[in-house]
């Protein structure tokens, strides 16, 4: 494989008490990737993971980047950013549809410790489906964090809505949940729910879990530098 690039840059300066300048980076690309197709048969196969799949393809697209530094000029943080892209397959057996999709991503991160993200699939032929996704998160530096996780693909039946929620209730208590739910199915897949102790070299976590086939209560131990966790199931 092989990519092409140049960046174009320019700063915005802010008046601002916190943020001296944005930097704002835009950068055109194209790139080329080959594999070649290769017998897989004697490896084993569990899932698609498992093989590599062939690839004759170039890709191009513009990158956009946003970045922020305080205000004594030092790097603060990438405040967002935007990427578009689109493949053209150069193997005989995709001259009818080479062209890929266009992949749209934004990035946002309002806050230093809050990020949002979001992806889209756009297809070029109007029997497609748009796929999307989004996901947020937040976190503070006591602990806590909060996360939620969207998907749909017309396609393939997939509408699915994901999130976590952990509060430390006690410098040495902390508290989670942790849902999956498909929405297109109109059941939760898996709902997490633990409450763990923390000590100085040890821990001890009990946690219920919850899915269409069976319900279970769980009872972890956890020493410090001591390899596995204990686990009691009921």
């Amino acid at each position: 494989g092989t990519e092409v690039a140049t960046t174009i840059e320019r700063n915005f300066f802010l008046s601002s008490e916190k943020y001296s300048r944005l930097r704002h980076s835009i950068r055109p690309f194209i790139s080329y990737d080959y594999i070649p197709e290769e017998d897989q048969e004697d490896l084993p196969f569990f899932d698609s993971v498992d093989r590599i799949e062939e690839t004759n393809a170039v890709t191009y697209g513009v990158d956009s980047f946003f970045n922020i530094y305080g205000a004594n000029g030092e790097y603060n943080r990438q405040y967002g950013y935007i990427r578009l892209e689109q493949s053209y397959d150069i193997r005989s057996e995709f001259s009818s549809e080479p062209l890929s999709p266009v992949t749209l991503k934004l990035g946002w991160r309002p806050l230093e410790k809050m990020s949002l993200a979001y992806k889209a699939e756009i297809p070029i032929e109007n029997d497609d489906n748009t796929t999307h996704g989004f996901a947020g998160s937040y976190y503070n530096s006591r602990g806590d964090r909060f996360g939620l996780d969207y998907r749909y693909n017309e396609d393939e039946n997939i509408e699915q809505i994901n999130g976590v929620v952990k509060v430390r209730l006690h410098p040495k208590i902390i508290a989670a949940l942790d849902i999956d739910h498909s929405i297109s199915e109109g059941e939760t897949n898996e709902a997490t729910f633990s409450l763990t102790y923390l000590a100085q070299c040890w821990s001890v976590q009990v946690e219920t879990r919850y899915t269409p086939t069976e319900e279970r209560i769980m009872l972890v131990f956890n020493l410090a530098n001591i390899g596995a966790p204990i686990q009691l199931s009921f």
